[in-house]
């Protein structure tokens, strides 16, 4: 719940960023006003290029020599960011406000060990410094977030994590020092769906227990949906739309927002007619029987897939479904290149929303076996396992579909009539 009591976390006013180039000033962010609550999430939602992590980074004073940053006011926890130093910006990042990177990749040091990085904010700053209650403190932070094992990931290097576990790590640095505010850039975007959730969850409890503002940027509508109490539209550098989530999902002015919304996954009912140009009676063009797969662990074996079956034919598309792995092709071109020319697929991914809107079939997976088989809408509408439950009930955009399909729905009860 917002503290409207103090004043907000954060507050921009007039906000104009561009960058210079041999051609002259290129502008990216337009004349941007907006405020952070105490105690509030607000998500700041566009496509690729609307500005986005651009804005964030602004907030941070991380934007390279070239920038070129203008601001009637510029409020972090009270502090004006506009004028600071190098030095005084970096007491004030990582202790009153805290940043979830993107790509783990380009932040996490490859030769320091996972519990000295998560950690890090409090014995750079100075909260903690006993070796053992930061060792502690790293083991706990990480088993927060959902790593398992966390007493023997804290002794190991980055590179020994999958891209997941390694987002991980950075949501428990960034929540170390208890910032008053967190700006969150895209910060589960690789995590699997169930994860995801348990990770938000997190952010939601910690939300109310310390009263931490959160600004979540975000291209998954469904996600602001969810998790945040307020939204802001950006397209091109300029925002085009502000307002409380129902409000903006239910009775959008601007037509992006509208893109957006109709865009986004929704829950629901899967069809149980789903378009296929399968032959009935048509030899599998891809056949699969009692698939073992071993690594060589230390002194033992890791079974990795554990006597999976499947077959995909001509025309159709099969969903692998697990909590790895994920689809980034165009759905678009898939399906163009299914019907033009036959094409199967045998489509692996973590995401069930996008699962929903391709797949003919879908196979769910859970450490090596496979746990569920049916047609799509079968697995969908009348799951038989609880993982699979497990999986779909933590697919984000609860919010969107109950705020568009309902509009008496109480995302925010001064909305009911």
């Amino acid at each position: 719940m917002t503290d409207t009591s103090l004043p907000p976390a954060a507050e921009i006013r007039g906000l104009t960023l561009g960058y210079r180039t041999r051609q002259g000033l290129v502008a990216v962010l337009h004349d941007i006003s907006f405020s952070v609550g105490r105690g509030e999430v607000v998500a700041l939602v566009g496509e690729s290029g609307s500005g986005k992590s651009t804005l964030a980074h602004a907030l941070l004073g991380l934007l390279s020599e070239t920038a070129e940053i203008s601001a009637r006011r510029m409020l972090l926890d009270g502090v004006d960011v506009t004028d600071l130093d190098e030095a005084a910006r970096r007491r004030l990042h990582g202790r009153k406000v805290a940043q979830i990177p993107q790509d783990p990749t380009m932040t996490l040091n490859p030769l320091q060990r996972i519990g000295r990085q998560t950690v890090e904010p409090l014995r750079i700053h100075g909260l903690l410094r006993e070796p053992r209650a930061l060792s502690a403190r790293a083991v706990e932070l990480l088993a927060r977030v959902g790593i398992g094992q966390p007493e023997a990931r804290v002794r190991q290097y980055p590179g020994a994590l999958s891209g997941g576990m390694r987002q991980r790590v950075l949501i428990a640095s960034a929540l170390s020092s208890g910032p008053a505010l967190l700006l969150a850039d895209e910060p589960t975007t690789a995590l699997d769906v169930t994860v995801q959730k348990r990770i938000l969850d997190d952010l939601g409890a910690l939300l109310r227990a310390e009263g931490l503002s959160v600004l979540l940027v975000t291209h998954d509508l469904a996600v602001a949906a969810d998790r945040a109490d307020r939204v802001i539209v950006l397209k091109d550098g300029r925002r085009v739309e502000q307002g409380p989530v129902a409000q903006v999902l239910r009775h959008p002015r601007a037509a992006y927002t509208r893109l957006l919304i109709d865009s986004a996954p929704q829950h629901g009912p899967v069809s149980a007619t789903v378009p296929s140009s399968v032959q009935a009676g048509a030899a599998p063009i891809l056949q699969v029987e009692a698939v073992v797969k071993d690594f060589a662990q230390g002194a033992g074996q890791l079974r990795a897939v554990d006597g999976i079956s499947l077959s995909v034919h001509a025309g159709e598309t099969v969903a692998l479904v697990g909590e790895s792995g994920s689809g980034k092709t165009t759905l678009g071109l898939l399906a163009e290149l299914r019907a033009r020319h036959g094409i199967g697929y045998l489509f692996v991914s973590h995401d069930l929303a996008v699962v929903r809107r391709i797949a003919d079939r879908v196979l769910v997976m859970r450490a090596g076996q496979l746990v569920e088989a049916g047609p799509t809408h079968n697995v969908f509408d009348r799951p038989r396992q609880g993982h699979t439950r497990d999986l779909l009930a933590a697919i984000p955009g609860q919010g969107l579909s109950a705020a568009v399909s309902d509009p008496r729905h109480p995302l925010l009860p001064e909305l009911e009539e």
